[in-house]
């Protein structure tokens, strides 16, 4: 019965002890403090990526509509995105590109969705890139997917939009084919 009585006794001494206070509060907060700086890194790369494939895709685009790419297929702006995205890595393989007209006078709305490759099927035929004349008005969006560089933060499962754990970056353009 004494030993229950002292037992007690002894939390309260040890709740009143301040040693050691300071080590639990870093112990509870290291973590918190950690899973932020890391999830700060894998947007400051998303961001990086992104901003970088903007600006490769409006380059291409310049180079197609003022005709110096010619004639415009798929590998040709792959290739030409790639060449001015310097920090993108597996470029050629990681990216489709979709390239359609669209029709002023008899307007519908494109797609919401953009096709991204897919790992597991690398051999998906394109569903659209369509050559376009001079005075057309033409879309092209490009989705590149990436590893995330911290696959197991919780961060990078909510970034991820393919069925393989990666997420797909897209950009858009649009332009007037020059003519000839």
């Amino acid at each position: 019965m004494k030993r229950l009585l002292r037992f007690p006794r002894f939390f309260r001494r040890f709740a009143k002890e301040e040693k050691g206070s300071s080590t639990i509060e870093f112990a509870m907060m290291f973590p918190l403090i950690v899973i932020i700086m890391i999830s700060s890194f894998e947007l400051g790369i998303l961001m990086v990526r992104q901003v970088l494939l903007d600006r490769a895709v409006d380059l291409a685009v310049r180079e197609v509509r003022m005709s110096h790419i010619s004639p415009v297929t798929h590998d040709k702006l792959k290739e030409a995105i790639c060449e001015r995205a310097v920090a993108l890595p597996n470029c050629l393989e990681d990216m489709r590109i979709e390239m359609r007209r669209l029709d002023l006078l008899a307007w519908s709305d494109p797609p919401v969705t953009t096709e991204c490759v897919d790992r597991e099927d690398r051999g998906k035929p394109l569903n659209s890139f369509q050559q376009g004349a001079a005075n057309q008005l033409m879309l092209v969006r490009v989705c590149s997917i990436f590893d995330p560089t911290f696959p197991h933060l919780s961060l990078s499962r909510a970034l991820a939009t393919q069925s393989d754990d990666t997420y797909g970056l897209v950009a858009v353009s649009s332009f007037v084919m020059e003519p000839l």
